[in-house]
């Protein structure tokens, strides 16, 4: 099953992944199945990741979003730094928004950071979900079932 139709997402849906142990790579499958997607971040990702879309813009302002290719997944990130991207700022987001309003395409946004863990507990600030976001996908993965309860497999064990 595609999941587009898993999920039942529309074409111009803003989806926000959130949670732990898959948000990236179930992100960019969902993408991947729309002919055209923007695909960024309220978080950091890691630089590796970048690889994941067709294409990949680093915008820290909005002159950066003037040409988004009309095909293939592309991905929006701030800057790279210490092998990471930083967050978009909000005008960014706002504007990608828009953008994908007016073309027609799916938002799809990382939400949430776990430090590669399958599970996490949230902080009181967390997880960064844009108010406009139609959908909130919550992702845990099933690698940390029968694992311990520490900080080796979870973000933030104590708390959780």
């Amino acid at each position: 099953m595609s999941l587009i139709r898993a999920f039942r997402t529309k074409t111009a849906h803003t989806i926000s992944f959130t949670g732990a142990g898959g948000k990236t790579t179930a992100m960019f499958q969902l993408a991947h199945e729309y002919p055209q997607a923007i695909v960024t971040a309220t978080t950091h990702l890691g630089a590796w990741q970048t690889t994941l879309a067709d294409h990949h813009i680093i915008a820290t302002k909005l002159s950066d979003l003037e040409k988004i290719p009309s095909q293939g997944v592309t991905l929006i990130t701030g800057e790279i730094e210490n092998g990471r991207t930083k967050p978009v700022n909000q005008d960014i987001l706002d504007c990608l928004r828009a953008n994908s309003k007016n073309l027609q395409v799916p938002l799809l946004i990382e939400s949430d950071g776990s430090r590669q863990k399958s599970l996490k507990a949230p902080a009181s600030h967390e997880p960064p979900i844009p108010e406009f976001a139609d959908t909130v996908i919550v992702v845990a993965g099933l690698s940390v079932l029968g694992k311990p309860l520490t900080n080796d497999y979870v973000h933030r064990a104590d708390v959780f």
